[in-house]
């Protein structure tokens, strides 16, 4: 999933085998990802690890700026929905894909399916493995760490009635990673942290026409994720290994989630409704209570939204959700959208959305032993979250335009004071200006894109603001009266400068511009049933890159740190082979 989101406006960097995804603008804290709409990422504040998010049963993904919808939870300046390859209408389908690298990397997976007018079902198995980066070829640490990961998916239909559905489903992964430490100065000494994370969903959705335009459902899931974290101490001298258990020791998590949402969907013609409850539990499942506190939390939510179109030319899209926290308190979430159409080749979109984010698990529960001394706080709140997003669109026969804004505006974000407490005292405030282009046909197709992110992270304190470009280029080109197809994909990040307070003092990070550029070809064979791609990616071999750390006095800074970090893995050749049946 690391590697999915490396979409236009998502970055991702890795320090010493830990990994930093953000949208730019954004941390994963203030994002949600959805699968087939069913929540993925817990509550964002779980320091969930992205990879225990499978791609290899995925058709599409989705990203959605400041979206109005009701299956966004909380979290929801940016919504990242992953839609599932469906089913297909036929009594038996078989499909299988084989990837192989010249980095040694395989995958491997299988889907079967069976399907008739009223039973309709779906199992998948994948495996894969996935080869270290070392962050120095003369030393053994690893800036990427080797993973072996299995999955196992299923999914069930039954049409019991014509108007009535159930769906029953699960979604299995167990992955294994290996840190290797780097030699400890003056020994023989080396600290690797061993990962095995699972994660096991089991969800169900029945839902039912209640007339020709209104549909109630009723949508459950249930979701239990460990990430079991080993630290070791060995000897290469003697081959001895020990636990180790000190100051610097990581700990596991392990977490339980229960979910449930109704929904009544209204369909007219003019005017859409959709009224719903939603009920969510979080529980720690390794720490089930600390100091005689339940390390659990719930919330209840009610959603009420309506959709308004008058012709082609006029669209209002409204409503609000009011959840309440079990911990923190009530809190009033509304949001809208306007979209005009002068005329049938230009839109004018304006939306704005208030949403929440959770402070961190650990920030709530945790004992200051396991936080480096930083004591916790029941009574931390969420971030609340303000994002207003206004575009233009130009959509003529084969070109597609569309340019804008989106601005993020954060208050209480919980910050570390000089006292080692938690507080909601942070602000921040962000903006994205985009413009993208599609522009193609049925042999062509070449899709643009440039951002430029302005980030301020510290608005509390500072009022240094930070700009970025960012640009994204896929191509695509068909040959004609063949089967063969030739792609691109390229992106380029600027400078990247950011702050953050540390300790009650600002620290600013400079990290060094870095590209990606990928290329592709494949083929059909045997009536489109078997497809194969050739490629290579990070074609120039851009992995590290520089990362500064300044202490900021007044107007002046002074360096204190600097660091590589991984931008891209190292270049490879792929093979890619994929079968229908």
């Amino acid at each position: 999933m690391e590697e999915a989101l490396k979409l236009p406006a998502f970055h991702q960097y890795y320090f010493k085998n830990v990994s930093t995804t953000s949208s730019g603008i954004l941390s994963m804290s203030n994002i949600a990802i959805y699968k087939d709409d069913r929540p993925l990422l817990l509550d964002q504040n779980t320091g969930y690890d992205l990879r225990a998010i499978p791609t290899w049963d995925i058709d599409r993904i989705e990203v959605h700026f400041a979206p109005t919808s009701t299956i966004v939870k909380n979290s929801s300046a940016i919504v990242v929905k992953l839609i599932s390859v469906p089913i297909k209408e036929q009594p038996f389908s078989l499909s299988a894909t084989i990837v192989n690298t010249s980095a040694s990397d395989s995958h491997i997976s299988t889907q079967v399916s069976l399907s008739n007018k009223v039973h309709t079902g779906k199992i998948g198995l994948n495996r894969s493995f996935e080869t270290a980066l070392y962050a120095d070829p003369e030393d053994r640490g690893t800036a990427i760490s080797a993973l072996e990961r299995y999955d196992l998916n299923f999914i069930y239909k039954y049409k019991i009635l014509r108007s009535v559905d159930l769906t029953i489903g699960g979604d299995n992964s167990v992955l294994k990673t290996q840190n290797r430490g780097e030699l400890i100065d003056g020994t023989t000494r080396v600290r690797d942290i061993n990962q095995d994370l699972r994660k096991h969903t089991l969800f169900g959705t029945i839902s039912s026409a209640l007339s020709k335009n209104h549909t109630l459902s009723l949508n459950g899931l249930i979701h239990r994720y460990k990430n079991g974290l080993t630290t070791l101490d060995k000897d290469l001298s003697n081959a001895k290994e020990q636990q180790f258990n000190g100051p610097s020791s990581i700990f596991s998590t392990a977490y339980d989630q229960g979910y449930m949402q109704l929904l009544l969907v209204a369909k007219n013609q003019i005017l859409n409704y959709t009224i719903g409850l939603e009920i969510n539990n979080i529980k720690d499942n390794l720490l089930p209570s600390i100091k005689a506190i339940a390390s659990e939390y719930s919330d209840y939510s009610v959603v009420g939204l309506f959709e308004y179109q008058l012709k082609n030319s006029f669209k209002l899209e409204g409503g609000t959700k009011i959840l309440t926290n079990s911990l923190t308190g009530t809190y009033f979430m509304p949001q809208a959208k306007l979209t005009l159409a002068p005329n049938k080749d230009l839109q004018l979109v304006g939306s704005f959305h208030k949403s929440i984010s959770y402070p961190r698990f650990g920030d709530i529960f945790y004992p200051s032993e396991m936080r480096g001394g930083i004591e916790n706080s029941l009574l931390l709140k969420p971030t609340d979250i303000n994002t207003f997003n206004f575009k233009v669109v130009v959509q003529k026969e084969n070109i597609r335009l569309q340019s804008g804004i989106l601005f993020v505006d954060q208050t209480k974000t919980p910050q570390t004071t000089r006292f080692n407490t938690i507080e909601n005292s942070g602000e921040s405030r962000s903006t994205s200006t985009y413009a993208s282009l599609v522009l193609g046909n049925k042999i062509w197709n070449i899709r643009p894109s440039i951002i430029i992110h302005g980030t301020n992270y510290l608005r509390d304190t500072s009022r240094l603001t930070f700009f970025y470009p960012e640009a994204n280029i896929y191509a695509q080109l068909q040959v004609p009266q063949t089967k063969l197809s030739f792609s691109t994909s390229s992106r380029f990040v600027g400078s990247r400068t950011y702050s953050y307070f540390h300790e009650g003092v600002i620290h600013i990070e400079e990290q060094e511009k870095f590209n990606n550029v990928s290329l592709s070809v494949s083929y059909l064979f045997n009536s489109d049933r078997l497809k194969v791609y050739f490629g290579i990616n990070n074609l120039r071999n851009v992995n590290f890159i520089a990362s500064n750390t300044y202490q900021l006095y007044d107007i002046d800074r002074e360096q204190i740190g600097e660091r590589r970090i991984t931008a891209n893995k190292n270049r490879s050749f792929f093979f890619k082979a994929s079968f229908q049946l």
